[in-house]
């Protein structure tokens, strides 16, 4: 896990030539996934010693368990990257996790190795609300809560099937969706607040959406982006029939 931190002050490294002359991770964070629509387990984050000189190497050093089962998590990313190398003031600190197919996505705080965990965030304003059930309507409050975008709040935009999630130079996080919010195949970008994780909306427009989508890569340099195709949602996850592919 890489928190690297240059002389810009940001996150990452400039260039991909520097992140491969940057030092040697030490930590690793990865999921394990219970890839199946009828799993009876939780999904795991987990964070593991790969410093060969460390006296706890390939040992976990914590872990996270979801709280649902049959999530499948999927393709995480940063709250912040390289795309924010210059901003002193970003920090790489939170992995974004969605899921295919509860389409829910989790914020993991993965700070302390030895503690990873599901964010919890405190809020004193009121555009906040919205977030938490155990809000109260006063204008100013305290707000303490487990950040996780529940289904419903994907689907309220029009998504769903949350695939892969990649952090913005404007500090949004954006995620690529495979369908509509009936699992048919209808691709779109969510837009994730940084900050708050909160849902913000689609980058496409309804008129602009794409047929199929999956993962995505943008080089901002070149003020391009490129993004592949997977399938239709609800043929996922049902698994492969021949059917599917007769022409």
């Amino acid at each position: 896990m890489s928190t690297c931190k240059s002389k810009c002050g940001g996150p990452g490294y400039a260039s991909p030539k520097e992140a491969i002359m940057g030092p040697r991770e030490k930590v690793g964070v990865l999921f394990t996934a219970c890839a199946h629509t009828k799993a009876t387990s939780e999904d795991m984050l987990v964070a593991i010693d790969v410093d060969p000189n460390s006296p706890t190497y390939c040992q976990v050093l914590s872990k996270v368990v979801f709280p649902h089962k049959g999530d499948e998590v999927h393709h995480s990313g940063w709250n912040a990257c390289s795309s924010c190398h210059g901003n002193p003031s970003a920090k790489r600190s939170h992995l974004v996790l969605p899921c295919l197919n509860s389409d829910r996505i989790y914020v993991a705080n993965v700070t302390d190795e030895h503690n990873i965990r599901l964010e919890k965030l405190d809020f004193f304003h009121e555009k906040n609300k919205s977030l938490s059930p155990k809000i109260s309507d006063h204008h100013l409050f305290l707000a303490y809560y487990a950040v996780t975008i529940e289904p419903e709040d994907v689907h309220k935009h029009g998504v769903s099937f949350p695939h892969t999630a990649h952090c913005l130079a404007d500090g949004n996080i954006m995620i690529s969706t495979l369908g509509d919010i009936h699992g048919n195949h209808k691709g779109n970008f969510l837009l994730i607040d940084g900050e708050t994780f909160e849902p913000k909306g689609c980058w496409l427009d309804s008129e602009s959406s794409v047929p199929f989508n999956y993962d995505f890569w943008y080089q901002p340099r070149r003020d391009v982006m490129i993004s592949t195709e997977w399938g239709t949602p609800h043929v996922i996850k049902q698994g492969f029939d021949p059917k599917d592919v007769v022409a």
